[in-house]
């Protein structure tokens, strides 16, 4: 599905995000465009969900210029269970290794 503006982020993410339990945020990557941001946001405003709580973003370590795939991976097997949806730049190196990350966290990987 491709999503072409702030409505199709919007409609796209609410049958994405379902929180439960701990599971209650959207991450995403630096590259993600800001109009994709802003819809998490307003999503997860929607459930109630402050976007500075529940919003996270992989940033790349100090001095990196990128978020590496090997990060995200951590970063998902580490906090995945507390995610619904990861949205992740199209262009990823490794798509393999970010969408098995994904699943083991039970999280929907959006590539965009």
């Amino acid at each position: 599905m491709a999503a072409t503006g702030p409505d199709a982020w919007d409609l796209r993410l609410r049958a994405l995000h379902r929180p439960t339990g701990w599971r209650r945020g959207i991450c995403l990557l630096p590259e993600v465009p800001a109009e994709a941001a802003d819809a998490a946001a307003r999503v997860l405003a929607e459930h109630g969900e402050e976007r500075v709580r529940r919003l996270a973003t992989i940033a790349p370590r100090p001095g990196a210029a990128h978020t590496t795939d090997d990060e995200i991976v951590y970063f998902l097997d580490r906090f995945g269970h507390e995610y619904t949806v990861v949205l992740c730049g199209a262009d990823r190196a490794d798509k393999t290794a970010v969408r098995l990350a994904a699943d083991r966290a039970g999280c929907a990987l959006v590539l965009v």
